[in-house]
């Protein structure tokens, strides 16, 4: 799989004995001086046996599958935040292996909003691998959905919940330059994904976030990075290329449709987003109109439709995208001091 052997046995190691704290060149004194706990002189096949399947669960996990070899849409997702060198998660994912399928899949979820919460504060990655290493143990025991419960409510939760004010101010000061492109669409598919499946439910359509973030959208700037004249002075005061890039100024548009917005102002651009499929992404500009007390009305009531598009009107909706983000990865309300 063109992998690191040592990275491999490294993370095996944390996820099936009770070690939070040894680096690769450790590995083999470590293997020898534990050759009691590992059986792998007495049962040198077993041993081996084990080694081999928790192989091929990294394999699987790497590849967006669980330790079963199916299609996984949380395990695409991590793959989807963590790009191709991200790999302290599968710490978890391998110590959760005996799970079952809806176990997995819950635990997976939050290994993917903790993992989330630790890249968007820029904890050291040393750090949470750590902690990763030390709660393999307990994911290890695991055998019910309340063991589970009691794992992520000791571990899981109060972890997240140190760092939610540290989430909140850089999800609010976010802007496209602040993290790489890929995780940029992470960010935004997730936020568009959810706002869907809380209007549509879970389809095909919706349950793959890599239709999100894929080539079938693309991102756009409301406000122009390179915006005509016409478009800046429709804009007001603020023009320029810094407010452009602010999170609440951009938006997922099906690449279908976005060529036909380029730096237009909003004013022309409104009646292309009235088109998009995506709930969060039409509602820029119109609140859709299907009934009331429906799930679509319930999806889009905390998004507002703008008329016009100003440095006040991308504040506004950066506040609402942050609200929307605590849903999308579970954040428990900010402790105060």
């Amino acid at each position: 799989m063109n992998e690191k052997p040592l990275r491999f046995l490294r993370y095996f190691i944390f996820s099936r004995y009770d070690v939070d704290l040894l680096r690769e060149d450790q590995i083999y004194s470590w293997l020898v001086k534990n050759e009691s706990l590992c059986g792998y002189a007495t049962a040198p096949l077993r041993f081996a046996e084990e080694l081999a399947t928790a192989a091929l669960a990294y394999r699987y996990f790497l590849r967006g599958r669980d330790h079963t070899g199916h299609e996984n849409p949380v395990v695409q997702n991590i793959q989807l935040l963590g790009g191709s060198a991200a790999r302290q998660h599968l710490i978890l994912l391998l110590a959760g292996r005996h799970l079952s399928a809806d176990l997995f899949a819950r635990l997976c979820m939050e290994v993917e909003a903790l993992f989330f919460v630790y890249v968007i504060t820029r904890e050291p990655t040393r750090d949470f691998e750590r902690n990763f290493a030390r709660w393999a143990m307990d994911i290890r025991k695991v055998k019910s959905a309340a063991e589970l419960s009691e794992v992520i409510a000791k571990r899981f939760t109060p972890a997240k919940g140190d760092l939610a004010a540290r989430f909140d101010d850089a999800l609010r000061r976010l802007a496209a330059d602040d993290v790489q492109k890929y995780r940029l669409r992470y960010i935004l598919a997730k936020l568009t994904q959810r706002v869907d499946l809380d209007g549509f439910g879970e389809h095909q359509g919706t349950k793959w976030l890599s239709r999100y973030a894929g080539g079938d959208f693309e991102i756009e700037h409301v406000f122009p990075q390179n915006p005509s004249l016409e478009a800046s002075d429709e804009f007001g005061d603020g023009a320029d290329s810094t407010i452009a890039a602010r999170l609440g100024n951009l938006v997922l548009i099906e690449k279908s449709i976005n060529g036909a917005l380029g730096n237009k102002p909003f004013s022309q651009k409104r009646a292309v987003y009235m088109q998009s499929q995506a709930l969060l992404s039409r509602s820029i500009a119109q609140r859709p109109e299907v009934g009331q007390n429906t799930k679509i009305d319930g999806a889009v009531a905390p998004f507002t439709p703008f008329q016009t598009w100003n440095a006040a009107t991308i504040a506004m909706r950066q506040d609402q995208l942050v609200a929307l983000a605590k849903r999308v990865w579970n954040m428990p309300n900010m402790t105060q001091p």
